[in-house]
């Protein structure tokens, strides 16, 4: 008895970034109502992807205004980070 694997030894190590709901893998054949969950579905991406660029905006605008604090908070939560992960080794 033989075993195959299902994975493609060319995407093996590589990461893909979806860029719309068009990418995701979906079925060519709907039950009944599957169409408006596509639909829904489709919005809620679109909707999360703008979310998305608008806080990356804000975040961007917040560090040029105020970069010292931002890296002091960078630091800080480095800090808190670190000291959480050194605990665990111990």
């Amino acid at each position: 008895m033989s075993t195959q694997s299902t994975v493609n030894p060319d995407v093996i190590g590589t990461q893909t970034r979806r860029t719309s709901i068009e990418d995701l893998p979906v079925r060519e054949t709907y039950p009944e109502g599957a169409s408006e969950e596509k639909t829904r579905l489709r919005q809620a991406f679109e909707n999360s992807q703008t979310k998305v660029t608008e806080w990356k905006g804000a975040a961007e605008k917040t560090i040029r205004e105020k970069p010292i604090q931002s890296v002091l908070i960078a630091a800080g939560v480095g800090a808190v980070v670190g000291l959480l992960v050194g605990r665990r080794r111990h």
